[in-house]
């Protein structure tokens, strides 16, 4: 018997006791798997429990938060290096900085 032969006799067996043991360890598991239905019902309960915890935030709080982290956020290059914004030319610092909110509202009509 050839090295290579034992090898390949050694992979088989190997490969059908791993088969037979995950396909025992798999049946409990299956044993306990949720219907279609429960598992829908479950969902929808732990949304409720989920909403319960979640307040509701108005697209204008939202604005505002993200207003306040712009005014505050440095700006930085693509290696994130400080920029220094004044040195920049206006007409991009411009265009960098400018509210775009009304512009985005025309597309969405």
């Amino acid at each position: 018997m050839t090295k290579e032969h034992l090898i390949k006799i050694i992979r088989e067996v190997v490969r059908k006791e791993v088969k037979s043991v995950l396909k025992e360890e798999r049946k409990p598991k299956l044993k306990n798997k949720l219907s279609l239905t429960e598992a829908i019902m479950e969902t929808k309960n732990n949304n409720e429990d989920i909403a319960e915890e979640w307040p509701e935030i108005s697209q204008q709080q939202i604005r505002n938060k993200f207003a306040g982290m712009q005014s505050s956020a440095r700006q930085t290059d693509i290696n994130n290096r400080p920029v220094n914004t004044e040195k920049m030319d206006p007409a991009l610092n411009k265009a960098l900085n400018r509210d775009y909110s009304e512009l985005v509202k025309k597309f969405k009509k």
